[in-house]
């Protein structure tokens, strides 16, 4: 009877193996066409678009957001970019190639838009060499663009959102300040000046919080602060960091990368401002909305 059970064992054995050799093995791309390049976000320094009239260059703070600055015959305009710009990074690791046409000819440079182009785009990365692309006209029966690698020398079909993202960014703007949510954070810390007691620091451990070792609950007072401060709008940007206003709350935290803010109020046109550091625009909020919440940090109701 007992050898009667070792046929289908050893089956039931070679089927397991065989399941899991399916599992592990890693699907191909069904996508149409081929990985040109691959541009890992870590390896990115900025992202870099020209076409006349118009100069665009982002640069990346990790997954979810990037300083943008745009200059055209408006002048030069700098704002935040929230978790659109996601789509690029997925667009440049890998560049996906939905068709490869090879090396450039002459006699084929002008069918592809390439004999006149005046769009371009460079990725400039921390380490190695710059790679700049030109982008020619829409593809025959096709909505994405020819591009020339000029590192190859080779043309191949590049998606349509992506070159459309570079060349108006606007639409890869921010407009809440999500990146406060404590979802996406590791470690808060935020402090108020010249009173140190009222310091908070938070971190997060396998998706708990904790402050001064102890647990917080998802929906305690602060998380829950933190969490609609992250929903304020984003009303405009003020073009350089104001000297002449009333620091009122520093702010600290980690994702990707590490940022220090800074929240203050301009008594001159009574506007709440979020400083990003010398360099960079400040964040105009709704006065209202920021008001209520100063207020309960300021009575302790946040304990």
């Amino acid at each position: 009877m007992e050898r009667k059970l070792w046929p289908s064992a050893l089956l039931a054995l070679f089927c397991l193996i065989a399941a899991l050799a399916v599992a592990l093995i890693k699907p191909k791309d069904k996508r149409p066409g081929q990985a040109w390049a691959e541009f890992p976000l870590a390896s990115l320094k900025t992202l870099e678009f020209q076409s006349p009239g118009r100069q665009v260059t982002i640069e990346p703070l990790g997954a979810n957001a990037a300083w943008i600055t745009q200059s055209d015959d408006k002048g030069p305009q700098i704002f935040l970019g929230g978790e659109r710009v996601r789509d690029l990074w997925f667009s440049l690791s890998p560049l996906w190639a939905t068709k490869s046409l090879g090396k450039v000819r002459e006699n084929k440079a002008g069918e592809y838009g390439l004999t006149e182009a005046n769009r371009m785009f460079r990725i400039v990365r921390s380490e190695g060499p710059t790679r700049e692309f030109v982008i020619g006209s829409r593809g025959f029966q096709s909505s994405d663009y020819f591009v020339l690698d000029k590192a190859q020398d080779k043309v191949f079909l590049w998606n349509r959102g992506t070159i459309d993202s570079l060349n108006d960014p606007a639409r890869l703007a921010l407009k809440t300040l999500s990146f406060l949510n404590p979802e996406g954070l590791n470690a808060i810390v935020l402090s108020q000046p010249e009173d140190a007691s009222r310091t908070r620091t938070l971190v997060k451990n396998s998706k708990l919080w904790s402050e001064a070792e102890k647990p917080l609950l998802s929906d305690a007072p602060l998380l829950n602060w933190l969490l609609r401060f992250s929903k304020l709008t984003i009303k405009g940007y003020h073009a350089s960091s104001s000297k002449t206003v009333q620091p009122l709350l520093r702010v600290t935290f980690e994702t990707e990368t590490r940022w220090n803010l800074a929240l203050v109020y301009s008594a001159d046109d009574r506007s709440y401002r979020l400083q990003f550091g010398p360099g960079k625009p400040e964040i105009l909020l709704d006065s209202t909305e920021v008001s209520l919440l100063w207020e309960e940090w300021t009575t302790g109701k946040l304990k």
